[in-house]
């Protein structure tokens, strides 16, 4: 267990890097576990540590992951004490058949039980979610996102389930007894959980796992849809989506096309590595793409303009 001089070093160090004034909220997160499973001193010791940096107004806030089944009034009592602003749940799916396979020791209740209490603090209650579980089914996926969509979290994370060395999965895997997703189907599908995410105003933080040098490492990630920009795929293909429809919908009179796109967005509509450009290049060779940057479009909005015909295309298009 760290020191509290060493807990303090590590923020201040942190903080050295960050500009207060163009930050609105500087957030402390306790990440890599279950912080409520902890014994209550520990976590003490911890909370402590940390808060007189919000007392002298360095910090606003503190974020923790956990377990959805190590929630409850005592809990956030103390948390919200501490100024404990923002609560991340290891969900990874409601249905009750999958995560008793997986041995996650809690149920779909326990979710639904754990966010409607975080909410009732006033503390902002995320969603950790995976797609390609073990046993997962189209109708299972749909099912489980439905009832994320009516829990209403105030943010998420999804990310496609891969296999890591010497884990169960892995001995799932080796026996034959679980197929992970292939990269091109995980894209399709967190792009479908990210358009309806976005539909339903639901805010995701992350789409992909965060790359580190422990994912990095030589055969440690020894199947599944793993790729360091693997947020940049799923936007890339939501982009590319919306072109299609574009496409569709323009009458074809000349061979140019020119596509307007917010200008923060140029990496996703190009493509990772020119992938969206490429496409369009090999689908269509008639006809020659020009990429516009506007700095006045927002984000999931283009327009394909040909003689004088401007299509409009946004996410309630796709």
């Amino acid at each position: 267990m760290l020191s509290i001089e060493e807990v303090r070093h590590q923020i201040e160090e942190s903080l050295v890097t960050i500009n207060r004034d163009s930050t609105d909220t500087i957030q402390i997160a306790f990440y890599g576990g279950s912080f409520t499973v902890l014994p209550q001193e520990t976590q003490k010791f911890y909370l402590e540590a940390v808060y007189e940096f919000i007392s002298n107004g360095k910090v606003d806030e503190i974020r923790i992951s956990t377990r959805p089944d190590f929630i409850s009034n005592e809990i956030l009592d103390v948390l919200k004490r501490y100024k404990v602003g923002t609560i991340e749940l290891g969900a990874q799916i409601l249905n009750d058949e999958i995560l008793k396979v997986l041995n996650r020791g809690h149920t779909t209740n326990d979710i639904l039980n754990a966010v409607e209490l975080i909410k009732a603090h006033g503390i902002k209650a995320g969603i950790q979610l995976m797609v390609g579980l073990p046993g997962e089914t189209e109708s299972i996926r749909k099912e489980s996102w439905s009832k994320v969509i009516d829990l209403s979290p105030d943010l998420l994370r999804i990310h496609p389930t891969i296999v890591l060395r010497d884990t169960e999965l892995h001995r799932m895997y080796l026996g034959n007894k679980f197929s992970p997703l292939v990269l091109e189907e995980a894209v399709s599908i967190c792009a479908d959980l990210l358009i309806d995410a976005e539909k339903h105003n639901l805010k995701v933080i992350r789409v992909g796992l965060q790359s580190s040098v422990a994912l990095q490492g030589e055969g440690v990630v020894v199947a599944g849809p793993w790729h360091s920009s693997f947020g940049q795929l799923v936007k890339g293909e939501i982009y590319r989506r919306m072109l299609i429809e574009g496409i569709k919908r323009i009458d074809k009179a000349s061979d140019n096309i020119e596509i307007h796109f917010p200008v923060k967005d140029q990496s996703l509509v190009i493509g990772l590595k020119g992938r969206n450009r490429e496409y369009f290049q090999k689908e269509y060779p008639e006809i020659e793409f020009k990429f516009k940057a506007d700095s006045d479009r927002k984000p999931y909005n283009i327009l394909l303009a040909q003689d004088g015909k401007r299509i409009d295309v946004s996410l309630d298009d796709i």
